[in-house]
């Protein structure tokens, strides 16, 4: 059983997401949640408990995670928590009561489709944090839910010729880039935002310096040749995202 977590939170404490892929053959279940006031510890952990919680019978566990405090809670010795499984005690008592059950192994992602599934389910986990934050809610449903989105088949051959989870074009975007956007025509840089200071910056530049003023154009993140534009360092970010209220507008 491969087991993809995914945690976020926007704050220490604040409002946060977790998500979580498990995988048996062409077997698979998602959940996702989030929770106004918590912190990115919390969350990661959740997800893993839940995991956990769904499995019917023991099963060999292969947790595919990028929480260097995941990887502690599996390798660390549990008589001695540290200050971070102290706060989270509720739900290190739930791991504890899973855990005997399983054999558990934690394994480093780097590359490859394991990677990519791994990038999906902690974008769901993201997601979950946004709508939390924009949403402004004190309070939400305790209970997990199924996914909305259904997962990607990455291991399937893309138009390209290649492997979905290998293919820079037809990967998601990152994290914090809307699936379309501009660019100016001959320009380097990818905007989720057509008023940009920084892309308009660039046009007055431009004008004062009497050169011919590069229309600006709209653009699928999809159809960026690999390399070609580097995301705005301002427009093309999460805070971005939560100030603009363009949310929903994400491709997850």
């Amino acid at each position: 059983m491969k087991v993809y977590t995914g945690g976020a939170c926007d704050g220490d404490p604040g409002p946060g997401g977790w998500g979580v892929l498990l995988r048996s053959g062409r077997h698979q279940k998602t959940l996702h949640h989030s929770a106004a006031t918590t912190t990115l510890s919390r969350m990661e952990l959740t997800a893993f408990v839940h995991a956990l919680e769904c499995l019917k019978k023991p099963s060999q566990v292969r947790l595919h995670s990028a929480s260097a405090y995941l990887r502690d809670v599996l390798t660390k010795d549990p008589g001695r928590p540290d200050q971070e499984s102290r706060r989270n005690a509720d739900l290190m008592r739930r791991l504890g009561n899973c855990a005997d059950l399983h054999v558990l192994s934690w394994q480093s992602t780097t590359d490859g489709v394991d990677a990519a599934y791994l990038e999906w389910i902690n974008r769901v986990a993201l997601k979950e944090m946004l709508a939390q934050a924009a949403s402004k809610a004190t309070t939400r449903a305790q209970a997990p839910k199924p996914a909305s989105t259904p997962v990607p088949d990455l291991d399937k051959e893309c138009r390209h010729g290649m492997k979905v989870a290998y293919c820079a074009n037809c990967k998601q975007p990152m994290a914090g880039v809307l699936p379309n956007g501009y660019r100016t025509k001959g320009g380097t840089t990818y905007h989720n935002d057509p008023d940009c200071y920084w892309l308009r910056w660039g046009q007055t530049q431009a004008h004062r310096q009497g050169k011919n003023l590069r229309d600006i154009v709209s653009i699928a993140w999809s159809n960026v040749v690999p390399g070609e534009l580097e995301p705005c360092e301002f427009c093309c970010t999460v805070h971005w995202l939560l100030g603009s209220g363009r949310v929903r507008q994400i491709s997850w």
